[in-house]
């Protein structure tokens, strides 16, 4: 009995010392656990110019249930570096000043960026913060943390993120960017409209054209927390660029795969189109009063932080475009840049660049020396109607073809376009007092230079075709022509940077082109076939000579008679 007693009680003593140590041990590994868990936020693409601080908005129990999931708040409190002393900007929009309930309404990223702003706006944050060291903000403990920006330049979204370890995070920015393109040309004829070519920084285009312009804008990550968001295109064209207000075309895309998009309506869509009284030096300006009010004829239209929104539009060269044979034409963005008042932010200066180039033809005769005037010369581009539509192509502008006869003749009709070679008419210079003919804002493309007029005397020019070719590189919005040819019919090369027998002379730094035409004098054509004039020359000087003996003999025999 004393021994079965004594046999108990060390059994009970072996399991009370068990239990002890695995409370030891689950006391231990518990503690532990949260000695281990790294509270922090790491900024990824960290830039070492801005101060990146959080503020604790909301403390309480962070907890999810797999390691994919992300952190849930329970218990939540106002955190320590909220600013409580007067929540009543907080009442205003959630209706109470309890953390819990406020938490529970905030459901989507939108809410998130409205409440971040409210907060901000509103000096509900305390002095206070924690501050990242290199790219990483220790904190100790979790929370519903705010991670705001400071220093050089300070653009990104403010960030709200639940800590409950250790967590990253990507700074979107929360401004709009502009980009602004023309169309350029196909190939080396003009292809109208030109809405098929490819989105540059830079194009040739010739006087007498049509080019296209594009404005594409992107919204900021937090666009979802604007209740309205204003859009401002400012838009400054170059001089001899002819603004065709008419052309504008507001589409709104998806997101940047999307290749449809949907067009605004030009009445009532919800933006208009200003290029008067503007206040500035700026061509014209298209405001969107709030991108969340755009219409299309079928209703309204949805706009998202993934949106894109185009302006296009077009102007026409004029004869006085080119003064420098390189004219830049700029835009600019104004956008809504907070959520909780109507201040605005402005993008960085989007240029675009338009190139061109001048023909000098010199007339000479035919020793190459002596300068000939009496001559005029008109000069024709090669173009490439529209395949889908050439009447609509040829009734906004005039064309010319070879008829039969081999004529230069302006088309009347514009049916043919499909079975014709097409000209447009760049210019006639008439040298009556010149001998030199300046051809100026050409652009690539295939061209005629006929000897419209031809000097007294003198034959009259073969037709000359030749096609401009160009390569060019673009640097900070800025074009430069790395290469420039002549091409024959044959595609040969009849160019050369100082003549070296080439029929063309041209110069890369001036964009220039020169050539010299020779005109040969008419030929004086020998007679045959007859005895030409010879014989009246001869007969005639007989009968005078025979007038004068006659005389002669008559007044001597009149003599004799008396």
């Amino acid at each position: 009995m004393r021994r079965s007693f004594f046999r108990r009680l060390k059994t009970l003593m072996g399991m009370l010392v068990t239990v002890a140590l695995l409370c030891s041990l689950g006391i231990t590994a518990s503690f532990s656990a949260r000695a281990d868990v790294p509270y922090s936020i790491t900024i990824q693409n960290y830039d070492s110019n801005i101060t990146y601080t959080a503020y604790q908005i909301f403390k309480g129990n962070a907890y999810k249930a797999t390691s994919s999931d992300p952190y849930t708040l329970s218990n939540v409190k106002w955190g320590t570096n909220a600013n409580t002393s007067d929540l009543s900007a907080v009442s205003s929009q959630h209706s109470t000043t309890d953390a819990a309930e406020i938490a529970e309404k905030l459901t989507t990223t939108a809410d998130a960026d409205k409440f971040a702003y409210l907060l901000v706006s509103n000096n509900l944050l305390t002095s206070s913060g924690t501050t990242a060291s290199d790219s990483t903000i220790t904190l100790s403990e979790p929370g519903y943390y705010l991670v705001r920006e400071s220093g050089t330049d300070p653009s990104t979204a403010y960030i709200l993120i639940v800590v409950g370890g250790a967590e990253t995070v990507d700074p979107k920015k929360d401004t709009s960017t502009l980009d602004k393109t023309v169309t350029s040309m196909t190939d080396s004829s003009i292809t109208a409209p030109a809405t098929s070519g490819k989105a540059d920084t830079s194009a040739d285009y010739s006087v007498g054209d049509t080019v296209p312009f594009t404005l594409t804008a992107t919204l900021p990550d937090n666009y979802g927390a604007y209740d309205t968001f204003l859009m401002t295109f400012h838009d400054t064209l170059s001089t001899g660029l002819l603004f065709n207000s008419n052309s504008v075309v507001v589409t709104v895309y998806a997101n940047e795969t999307d290749t449809t998009g949907t067009v605004v309506k030009s009445s009532g869509g919800g933006y208009m189109v200003s290029d008067s009284n503007l206040g500035d030096t700026c061509t014209f300006h298209v405001v969107i009063l709030d991108a969340n009010s755009l219409k299309s004829d079928s209703g309204d239209i949805t706009v998202t932080k993934d949106s894109i929104i185009k302006v296009t539009y077009n102007a026409t060269v004029q004869e006085n475009a080119f003064s420098s044979n390189t004219e830049s034409n700029q835009a600019t963005l104004e956008y809504s840049n907070n959520p909780g008042n109507t201040n605005t932010g402005e993008t960085s200066t989007e240029v675009t660049t338009l190139l061109d180039f001048t023909l000098t033809i010199t007339k000479t005769k035919e020793d190459d020396t002596a300068l000939l005037n009496g001559a005029a010369f008109t000069l024709y581009q090669e173009v490439n109607f529209d395949a889908t539509d050439p009447k609509i192509f040829y009734e906004a502008n005039k064309f010319y073809y070879i008829n039969d006869d081999g004529e230069w003749t302006l088309d009347t009709e514009g049916s043919a376009a499909d079975v014709r070679t097409y000209y447009k008419l760049i210019k006639t210079i008439d040298g009556t007092s010149s001998s030199t003919f300046n051809f100026t804002g050409l652009s690539v493309g295939d061209y005629v230079l006929v000897e419209s007029t031809t000097p007294n005397g003198y034959n009259t020019m073969e037709d000359l075709y030749f096609t401009v070719v160009t390569t060019t590189e673009v640097d900070s919005n800025s074009a430069k022509v790395t290469t420039l040819q002549i091409k024959d019919k044959d595609e040969q090369v009849i160019s050369g940077s100082s003549g070296g027998g080439k029929q063309f002379t041209v110069n890369l730094d001036s964009k220039s082109i020169s050539s010299t035409v020779k005109n040969t004098s008419g030929s004086e054509m020998p007679e045959s076939g007859g005895i030409g004039t010879t014989i009246f020359y001869i007969v005639g000087g007989v009968l005078v000579v025979g007038a004068g003996v006659l005389l002669i003999v008559r007044r001597r025999m009149r003599s004799s008679d008396q």
